[in-house]
């Protein structure tokens, strides 16, 4: 019983982490962006295309914990989240323009 709460405390802590993450982003990037040359519609893609790969990768994850198991895949998604994220950090250093809107689509 107690392994079953401290594996839900630590989904749920990280699930807390992974949203904090976007939620602290949508503070300061449109201005950051908008220094960089983006227009205002180029930072509402680069935030709609994170649900829209959620939307899109959704099928694919559940595909994949049937034939995989729940634990590795959503491990495997909490790696991937972590090192999109380090890497989105990097576009701050990218050149203006199509450059850093490039990068930020792509991360």
């Amino acid at each position: 019983r107690s392994n079953k709460m401290l594996l839900l405390l630590t989904i749920n802590l990280t699930n807390l982490g992974c949203h904090s993450v976007f939620s602290i982003l949508a503070a300061f990037f449109p201005q950051e962006a908008k220094a960089k040359g983006a227009t205002d519609e180029m930072v509402g893609l680069i935030f709609a295309s994170f649900a829209c790969v959620i939307f899109v990768a959704s099928p694919l994850a559940a595909r994949l914990m049937s034939r995989h198991g729940k634990s590795y895949v959503y491990i495997a998604g909490v790696v991937i989240v972590s090192l999109s994220t380090i890497s989105f950090a990097v576009a701050d250093a990218l050149p203006a323009g199509w450059p850093f809107t490039g990068w930020c689509l792509l991360m």
